[in-house]
């Protein structure tokens, strides 16, 4: 039993009680109206907040993205290098200082995004989310340090003056607060993998490639501030002097000698040239070595595991060709035959996907999936005509089921006599079936099929032609690339869509009764003599017991019915030896192997000719 019941609400009848009836409603009403208010404030967005997905949202979060890029790469060299800002830069920096006050105020009245995909707008849950997530750091990283410092004015004695100094010197230290909005940049490239479908390897590759540059920015700022600071002879005065014995450097040249010292010192190089002169200068350069170590040792390993994984599906393809060659080389193919077989998985990797494909969509609903799939294969969907009419759910079905190949100009894509196991697509190119009625003689056409024709359900759909069995060739005129459905997928498909066998079954009678009017009929007049057939045996048989059956089975044959010499091959036609015919109960491997035990013939009233045998000696 479910742990779920259901409640029986008895309603007045207004045919017994009106008033009831009445003050059900009056009391019900009241409590209705005011559930359906609250689930649209729930529902619907306040005329003031703000939406987190609008256009307008995204537009300025991209502008405080710049924003924070400027500023991790200003402050820190304004601050190590005590250069202040000056013209139109001090205005700049005032502006995005508001423009980032502006976004705390935003942040009280957008949206909140729950972890169930919805969007609260209540004010109470967004404050309090807020106040409890970042609200402190952007508050700190908004404070404009520079305005306070100037409020500190230098005193009248040199005591004043020198606290007034120090205290100014602390405040725009603490401009590097602001270095905490690069928190914002996670953000940012965690929106960009959900909104740009591009390989991952290659965003992971950008982050990775940032932080390296911005955790060298900071190390030279900062090896350039332990030198200027320090009391002590430094690298920047020993480095810097000039014939006077002045430092004379600017400080861009400055800046990228300190950027070029903290390059070869993270990554364990360290050619020398600068080094530290003061035990300051000896104790960063002790820990940037123990970071940059471990920093190294992991942006290697993090480089090789995204190159590797740059290309999944290239990798996987080329790891799938290198077992298609192996196996050609290991079997001794000769070089055509090995050709024909890369060329067709080659074909067929490109127009499939590596991946596992049928798990994914498994976990798709049937609405997804038919949409997926329909992008993926929308050439094979536009071109096959049968799929005008019929429903998405089975266009889904037939194309996850087929499988594509290509053929060149003039290649069979199959010979008579073979077994019919399957149906064919075009998807480009153009395909005739002909048939050998005569040796010497050319082929007769009996139809072309074009782009969106599918054809060889005649044979596995019609009895009364072949019957499982190639009654003609089908030969490429051209380039062309097909599909083909096996005949057990028809039969899964055809159990939940069963007009699938019937559609192929009508195309299968129609094309019989259009195909054979362009046949002579005297090929299949049944008072000639048929075509002496060569059967399919073993060395160990006797000789005299083949000649025998040999006889009988060309005495019994009728050229209407050629599903009947499926085990055997007319001379005078297609060089591809004929695979046997199983019977219902028997097995595919056995038939062959026994096909003298399993005929019983009787004893020929008169000596049989041996003429044959002659000529298979």
């Amino acid at each position: 039993m479910s742990g779920f019941r259901h409640r029986r609400h008895r309603m007045a009848n207004p045919t017994r009680n009106g008033r009831a009836l009445w003050g059900a409603l009056k009391r019900n009403l009241p409590a209705y109206v005011g559930r359906r208010r609250r689930h649209a404030r729930r529902s619907l967005k306040p005329r003031y907040f703000i939406d987190p997905e609008a256009s307008a949202k995204r537009m300025w979060d991209l502008l405080l993205t710049f924003l924070v890029l400027y500023t991790t790469l200003v402050v820190p060299y304004r601050v190590c290098f005590q250069v202040e800002a000056g013209g139109g830069f001090a205005v700049i920096e005032t502006m995005m200082d508001v423009a980032f006050f502006i976004d705390i105020v935003f942040n009280f009245i957008t949206g909140l995004q729950l972890p169930s995909g919805e969007v609260s707008y209540n004010l109470r849950v967004i404050v309090k989310a807020y106040l409890r997530g970042w609200f402190t750091v952007d508050f700190f990283s908004t404070l404009p340090f520079e305005s306070l410092a100037k409020l500190f004015g230098v005193g009248n004695n040199a005591h004043a003056a020198l606290l007034s100094a120090k205290l100014l010197r602390g405040l725009k230290v603490l401009r590097l607060f602001k270095l905490a909005r690069i928190r914002r940049l996670g953000k940012v490239f965690a929106n960009l993998e959900d909104a740009v479908y591009t390989n991952q390897s290659l965003i992971s590759l950008a982050k990775l490639a940032l932080t390296m540059l911005f955790i060298a920015h900071l190390v030279a700022c900062l090896w350039y501030a332990v030198g200027k600071t320090d009391s002590e002879e430094s690298w920047l005065i020993s480095i810097s002097l000039d014939p006077a014995g002045l430092v004379s450097d600017t400080d861009s040249l400055q800046y990228v000698r300190s950027m070029y010292w903290a390059i070869v010192t993270m990554t364990t190089i360290g050619y020398g040239d600068i080094v530290a002169h003061s035990n300051n200068e000896r104790l960063l350069n002790i820990g940037v070595m123990a970071v940059g170590v471990s920093f190294f040792g992991y942006v290697i390993g993090t480089i090789s595991t995204l190159v590797t994984n740059l290309d999944v599906a290239a990798a996987r393809y080329d790891e799938r060709m290198t077992v298609v060659k192996e196996y050609i080389i290991s079997r001794r193919m000769p070089k055509y035959i090995g050709n024909k077989i890369r060329h067709h998985f080659e074909y067929f990797y490109q127009n499939r996907s590596v991946f596992k494909e049928r798990r994914i969509l498994k976990r798709l609903p049937s609405a997804l999936r038919n949409e997926m799939i329909h992008h993926v294969h929308s050439k094979i969907v536009s071109s096959i005509k049968y799929f005008v009419n019929c429903p998405e759910s089975l266009i889904s079905d037939i194309v996850m089921a087929m499988r594509p190949f290509a053929v060149l100009k003039d290649e069979y894509i199959y010979v008579e006599h073979e077994i019919a196991a399957h149906v064919f697509f075009i998807i480009k190119g153009k395909v005739q079936l002909v048939k050998t009625v005569r040796r010497g003689k050319e082929d007769t056409r009996l139809a072309t099929m074009s782009v969106g024709d599918h054809f060889g359900e005649l044979e596995v759909y019609d009895h009364d032609h072949g019957n499982g069995v190639r009654i003609c060739s089908a030969v490429a005129k051209s380039y062309s690339e097909l599909t083909f459905l096996s005949r057990e997928a028809i039969q899964k498909i055809s159990v939940s869509w069963p007009e699938v066998t019937k559609h192929f079954r009508e195309t299968a009678a129609t094309m019989a009764s259009s195909m054979w009017r362009r046949v002579d009929p005297s090929v299949f007049d049944t008072t000639k003599k048929p075509v002496p057939l060569v059967p399919v045996f073993h060395k160990s048989v006797d000789i005299t017991d083949v000649v025998a059956k040999t006889s009988i089975m060309n005495s019994k044959v009728t050229p209407s019915r050629p599903a009947r010499i499926a085990p055997f091959m007319p001379i005078d036609t297609s060089p591809f030896r004929p695979q046997t015919i199983p019977e219902e109960s028997g097995d595919v491997g056995d038939q062959q192997s026994s096909m003298t035990e399993q005929i019983t013939i009787p004893t020929p009233s008169k000596q049989p000719d041996l003429s044959p045998v002659a000529k298979l000696r």
